[in-house]
């Protein structure tokens, strides 16, 4: 008896483990036979050899059903029936067992961050997870969307050192009910098909955060061989080390580098108390007010940075505070803070500012128009002028 028992273990594990292509196989020649058997046995027009009538009836048979409408007539049907209809129950056992392993699997892999992300037009995040600094910029980032008003899109993440634990899934009030969806890095680093996983080509923004600028400097190479120069995609690289921004290579990605600045928080908090700790409230949005830029968009705009601080502070009063400019320069942003009133600005370039939030596009477009008037009746007096 017992080892009957385990001749039927091992022939079940023989048949979960049996490849699609031989159970679709199988599973076709089962059918034929079966329809042979009942052709060859019943009379000549016997009601269950009707082809819709046998595709009926073996369903029937394989599902267990058996409603007794349609049944084998003759003595030999009858005898090797049986035999097909065991079959059969056995093949719809097996493909509901490997359906079942095919779930279970997905899932599991879904869990342990193996599985393709479907997501477009989203938000990914590729590095090292660090349980303080990767939560604070996703908190930032999901805070900073809201806060605009935008809708908030899908965020994917893929880390490598992360094993096989999901780092979010306990939920955390960082994020706002907002879940992001976790990938795992393969053990050799985010090649290519790591890319394709979390479709970067697909990214309306991408982050490279890692523990170590080197990485950072690979995961560049590899973007760079995506899709990314044509799709604009703005990639915002965090570096541990100032220094480091001299071994970016050349490259056509829309890169934003996002040094350090934690060094120069400390100095000016032991040089002027309480500066340090503004500043980093002020890097931080979810605190209240933020940097913030607004582009100037007008067509042969030149204009004095007086004039557009002016224009800015006439417009939206004290719900900003102008703080800078910003020109771009190659493929990233030069910034100056408090530059000379007589400083130029041109079509393009930013006016940096303080505020509770961001201005709308609207209010943003509306401040270019008026500039771009301002700037044109400046222009014609002075021409008058001379």
């Amino acid at each position: 008896m017992i080892f009957l028992v385990r001749k039927l273990q091992d022939f079940g594990f023989a048949l979960i483990h049996i490849s699609p292509r031989i159970l679709v196989f199988w599973t076709v020649a089962q059918f034929f036979l079966f329809g042979l058997m009942l052709y060859l046995a019943e009379d000549p027009g016997a009601k269950i050899t009707e082809p819709i009538n046998f595709w009926y009836f073996w369903w029937v048979t394989v599902l267990t059903v058996g409603y007794g409408d349609l049944s084998p007539g003759t003595n030999m049907a009858k005898l090797f029936a049986p035999l097909f209809m065991a079959s059969g129950i056995i093949l719809l056992g097996t493909w509901l067992t490997k359906a079942g392993m095919v779930i279970s699997e997905r899932e599991a892999n879904k869990r342990r961050g193996l599985m393709p992300t479907r997501a477009t037009n989203h938000i990914v995040v590729i590095g090292d997870h660090h349980h303080t600094r990767t939560m604070e910029l996703l908190g930032n980032i999901i805070h900073d969307r809201k806060n605009d008003g935008k809708k908030m899109p899908a965020i994917v993440c893929m880390f490598r050192n992360t094993g096989d634990g999901d780092p979010f899934n306990r939920s955390s009030p960082d994020l706002q009910g907002v879940e992001p969806e976790y990938h795992q890095a393969p053990k050799n680093g985010f090649n290519a098909q790591a890319l394709v996983d979390v479709n970067v080509e697909g990214a309306i923004l991408v982050y490279v955060s890692f523990e170590d600028d080197m990485s950072a400097l690979a995961a560049i190479c590899a973007l760079s061989r995506t899709n990314l120069v044509k799709t604009h995609a703005r990639i915002g690289v965090l570096l541990r080390e100032s220094s480091n921004e001299e071994l970016i290579p050349q490259t056509d990605l829309n890169l934003a580098l996002i040094k350090p600045v934690q060094q120069a928080l400390v100095v000016r908090e032991l040089e002027d108390p309480g500066t340090g700790q503004m500043i980093a409230d002020l890097i931080d949005v979810r605190q209240g007010n933020g940097f913030f830029s607004a582009v100037l968009s007008w067509p042969g705009l030149a204009t004095s940075y007086k004039t557009v601080r002016e224009c800015f502070g006439q417009m939206f009063g004290e719900r900003v505070l102008v703080v800078g400019l910003s020109k771009k320069v190659g493929s990233g942003w030069h910034s100056v803070s408090n530059p000379p009133a007589s400083a130029q600005m041109e079509d393009g370039d930013r006016i940096v500012y303080i505020a509770a939030q961001d201005l709308s596009d609207e209010e943003v477009e509306s401040f270019s128009m008026v500039l771009g008037a301002t700037s044109r009746i400046n222009r014609a007096l002075s021409e008058a002028e001379a």
